[in-house]
């Protein structure tokens, strides 16, 4: 320890003064940091909370020669590449906190979860420019060796502050002076006060994910389904159920379970009706601490629940299709009765497919749909009414493109959920090279699983090399088709490596 001591005795002396007496200057900062999804780098900010200029400097600039910004970061974080922006700090940082060698932090009531970067100025003079009262002025970047969680300024009070003093008689404290936290007397100027007091806006957070508030109307006695991921994102793109952590709090009335899909399933209090309010949260599945949550309103109307069936239909437009070349996929919804059907919605897969691209204005003879999420909101269906949606899109990959949608009612009781669920494909045939193979692999579920090609059995397992150009079929003694809408896989000669093939079975291509 001793050595480290003497490695960092000149950052903790930046000042003379000890952390349990600096006074307080009238010109406040506070500090932030930010996180910038395109470069991925952060910054490091001073926020004045005063104008120019003031009392203590005439000024329309603001000068300053001593500063130090203490960053808290996870205990896994590695800070990296800091760069100057105004004034010149430390490039390279102990890290400290606990789990660190040679340092000793047990028992002394740190997170051990948390660990400090001490980043000092170099004090030399530094023209900060313009002070305006809110606006952020960058004092360096630096970057991080993942995404483990928030990183932000230490706080004022932190009681890693006392714990460093107290065990090795560091001052970690963040702190800044300036010509503005000088005092001027008749006698020259005085000691310089403390600015840094505050900080500033939220932690940065280098993987944002944004829940979004959720309602429905039902009716009593009827459990529902509510997609509530539909309309969160994580970096401003939709999140999906394998992408993150799905947890739900306590309704004030009922029940509420989280579904492997990503759905929550809500069951009222039987005879309750009014308003039912609880909250979500979604966690990034690889970094557990970068969370969001929000809350879901549901108005439980009194009165008889009808019951309905539900039927879904789907249909391409072409079995083949080629790449480049448009298909149409259409979807059609029918209520068989005997009851309304209240708040009906489909979930479709194709939008959020990476291999297609969607081609002009879904077309839908009621309600709207959001390419973004595949939510088709259809609303209400009486007895025997059907609405229709049909998507257009053009293909990017070979292989078997697969559309499947579902249909659910949030304010009626579904009699056959059997019929809920419908899917379509268009085979897009695979160019194989010459002396190359392409590997398909169908679910390990399926069992006895047969290739056929042209009609010929030629192989049998859950994967299967294709090297001969034909059309190949799939059966399996589990009863459905292993491949998503039991369309075949398409090979054909090529001089050319063709582009990757698309879901929803598995290929690959060796040589």
């Amino acid at each position: 320890m001793k050595r480290l001591v003497i490695t960092l005795i000149w950052l903790f002396l930046l000042l003379d003064i000890g952390i349990s007496y600096a006074q307080l200057s009238p010109y406040a900062v506070g500090f932030q940091v930010t996180y910038d999804q395109v470069t991925s780098r952060y910054t490091a900010w001073v926020v004045p909370q005063y104008n120019l200029p003031n009392e203590n400097n005439a000024d329309t600039l603001e000068q300053g020669v001593t500063a130090q910004f203490t960053l808290k970061v996870p205990a896994s974080f590695v800070i990296s590449d800091i760069t100057d922006v105004n004034g010149i700090w430390e490039k390279a940082p102990l890290k400290l906190g606990p789990g660190n060698a040679g340092q000793v932090w047990s028992g002394l009531g740190l997170d051990p979860t948390i660990n400090y970067y001490v980043i000092g100025k170099v004090p030399s003079p530094t023209n900060y420019g313009r002070f305006v009262s809110g606006t952020p002025v960058a004092l360096f970047t630096f970057k991080g060796n993942g995404c483990f969680g928030p990183v932000s300024p230490l706080e004022p009070g932190n009681l890693f502050i006392a714990v460093a003093n107290q065990q090795y008689s560091f001052n970690v404290a963040n702190s800044f002076y300036s010509t503005s936290g000088q005092p001027q007397t008749q006698n020259g100027n005085q000691n310089p006060l403390e600015q840094f007091q505050l900080l500033v806006g939220p932690s940065a957070q280098c993987s944002t994910l944004l829940a979004n508030p959720d309602s429905q109307t039902l009716t009593a006695g009827t459990s529902v389904t509510i997609p509530v991921l539909a309309n969160d994102t994580r970096n401003a793109q939709p999140v999906s159920a394998t992408s993150v952590i799905l947890t739900v709090g306590t309704p004030n009335s009922g029940t509420a379970t989280t579904n492997p899909d990503g759905t929550l399933n809500y069951v009222p209090v039987a005879g309750f009706s009014g308003p039912v309010v609880f909250s979500y949260t979604i966690c990034d599945q690889t970094q557990t601490a970068v969370c969001s949550s929000a809350q879901i309103s549901l108005t439980v109307l009194g009165g008889s629940t009808p019951s309905t069936d539900l039927l879904i239909t789907k249909h391409s437009s072409q079995s083949v299709t080629a790449i480049g070349s448009s298909v149409s996929f259409s979807l059609t919804v029918q209520n068989l009765g005997p009851g309304n059907a209240i708040g009906v919605f489909v979930t479709d897969t194709l939008t959020r497919n990476n291999s297609v691209v969607l081609l002009g204005t879904p077309t839908s003879s009621q309600g709207s749909f959001d390419p973004a999420t595949g939510l088709w909101t259809v609303g209400d269906l009486a007895p025997g009414a059907t609405a229709t949606l049909v998507l257009t899109v053009r293909v990017q990959t070979e292989g078997v493109l697969v559309n499947t949608a579902e249909v659910s009612a949030t304010g009626s009781q579904e009699l056959n959920i059997a019929n809920n669920t419908a899917s379509a494909c268009t085979s897009v045939p695979i160019r194989l090279c010459a002396d190359n193979t392409v590997v398909a692999n169908v679910p390990s579920s399926y069992q006895d699983v047969r290739w056929f090609r042209d009609g010929n059995l030629v192989g049998t397992g859950n994967s299967f090399s294709l090297s001969q150009a034909g059309v190949y079929t799939v059966t399996s003694s589990s009863g459905a088709c292993p491949i998503g809408g039991c369309c075949p896989i398409i090979v054909e000669a090529g001089d050319c490596c063709p582009p990757p093939k698309c879901v929803p079975f598995i290929v690959s291509r060796t040589k």
